[in-house]
């Protein structure tokens, strides 16, 4: 039977915060995914909610599913299926498939959201800033990555976690359609792929040092001529191969050696320097 003691408090669900954070990626494989890390953080509500092993085991197992989204903007969903427990637990008409659905919708959006915004925005804007700072000799430029960034991602995961607890299942898909995320997605993308552009240019550098007579004068292929008409065209060329490489399949490691070799080659023929 369920128990009386159904209803979180702060100190739960911050506990079930913490839980998922740390243990979202645990144990993660082909066959679940996150559905481990998701079965592990739901024991602490179901343990609350249900008396006996058998159902707390027969309730934690129904979440052992496929799951699989953006841990960090993915929180606001382990915050709705808890509050959906919790009003299961309560005797309100929810089943188990309700909860299923809801996890399976939610997850393939969330997870885009949280791929444009964290990893295709935030990230590369502080990663830009503080590698920048690191090649200056400048010590804050790791601190402002690992400290600032990490500690706002984990400051959004759980703002999100205790608005998906406190919004409910129907807040949430009312804002999913009504395009709201389809928009945030497009300005997050067109972010980061500002910042992805700003940052190579500023970190790839490829100087030709190729020069020739020209009567009297020696020129300089790169600075010269190919910079006079478009400046910075010899890494923007750089950049634009080995994005078609990958995008051809061609593994990093792959990439990365060729790139090593040709360098050593062009070097050696004083080409580049």
């Amino acid at each position: 039977m369920a128990s009386t003691k159904y209803t979180m408090t702060d100190a739960d669900l911050n506990l079930c915060w913490l839980s998922w954070m740390q243990h979202c990626a645990c144990g993660y494989n082909y066959a679940k995914m996150m559905g481990s890390g998701v079965a592990h953080m739901m024991r602490i509500p179901i343990s609350k909610f249900y008396d006996s092993k058998e159902e707390q085991g027969r309730e934690i197992e129904k979440h052992l599913q496929f799951f699989n989204t953006e841990p960090h903007i993915g929180s606001m969903i382990m915050g709705t299926i808890i509050a959906m427990e919790e009003d299961r637990a309560k005797g309100e008409d929810i089943k188990p498939e309700d909860i299923t659905k809801i996890k399976s919708s939610l997850m393939g959006p969330f997870a885009g959201i949280g791929d444009s915004l964290i990893q295709g925005a935030f990230v590369p804007i502080f990663l830009s800033i503080g590698v920048n700072l690191g090649l200056q000799g400048n010590i804050l430029g790791p601190i402002l990555f690992a400290v600032v960034c990490c500690g706002a991602c984990l400051l959004a995961s759980r703002y999100l976690f205790f608005q998906g607890y406190r919004l409910g299942k129907d807040a949430i898909m009312k804002v999913m359609s009504n395009g709201v995320f389809q928009q945030i997605m497009a300005g997050a993308g067109i972010v980061g792929c500002t910042v992805i552009g700003a940052m190579a240019a500023g970190t790839v550098t490829t100087k030709l040092i190729f020069e020739f007579n020209v009567g009297e004068s020696l020129i300089n292929i790169q600075t010269q001529m190919l910079d006079a008409i478009f400046l910075g065209i010899v890494p923007l060329c750089v950049i634009a191969l080995v994005m078609r490489a990958l995008n051809k399949g061609t593994k990093m490691t792959t990439v990365l050696f060729a790139t090593m070799l040709i360098s050593f080659v062009l070097g050696a023929l004083g080409i580049i320097g």
